[in-house]
């Protein structure tokens, strides 16, 4: 079981609750939004740590067969994705032979753009940017207010060693959610 979407909320008596990831049940009421988050957590842990259930009778043949399909579909995209590098290699190499070739005669020309019957090749400005010395930018952001210059993303990983280091705790602003995912491992 998942969650699809962010199961803590507040009920209308202003506490804070949770739903079960099928929405059948809900636990509550508590007293604010991160014991709310923590017990959530818990509950999942504990969803998590019940293990295998009692097999339902034909269940080992279905089970068989979807593992069996899902190893045989991955690898047969493995070999696609494979395969179509491979095709891609050569018109690849060629492209960026020809893009090259075209923009030297642009360059050499003095050109913008030239046509011919076949088609026409110009030249574009691609604006890109990254950042070269992280404090000056935070300093000049911190100075100038300028906080749209970043977009915003936030790194799960650190987010995972904070609360493991944090226990019972919650990062304001940061929504969880926990995918219970189906991983396949061949035998």
């Amino acid at each position: 079981m998942y969650y699809q979407a962010d199961p803590v909320h507040m009920g209308p008596d202003g506490q804070w609750y949770f739903y079960t990831p099928d929405l059948s049940s809900r636990y509550g009421p508590y007293v604010d939004q991160d014991l709310a988050y923590t017990k959530v957590n818990k509950f999942i842990q504990y969803l998590n740590s019940l293990g295998p259930q009692p097999k339902a009778p034909g269940a080992d043949a279905q089970v068989n067969e979807l593992v069996a399909r899902s190893i045989a579909a991955r690898d047969r995209i493995a070999e696609i994705k494979t395969r179509h590098a491979k095709e891609l290699e050569a018109p690849q190499a060629e492209l960026d032979r020809c893009e090259g070739g075209l923009l030297a005669f642009l360059n050499a020309h003095n050109m913008d753009s030239v046509s011919t019957s076949l088609g026409t090749a110009y030249t574009q400005t691609a604006f890109r940017c990254a950042i070269g010395d992280k404090g000056a930018l935070t300093e000049h952001i911190r100075t100038h207010g300028d906080v749209d210059l970043l977009q915003t993303r936030i790194s799960s990983t650190n987010v995972k060693a904070w609360m493991e280091a944090h226990p019972g705790q919650h990062i304001p602003g940061v929504k969880i959610d926990y995918v219970r995912e189906v991983r396949i491992r061949r035998k």
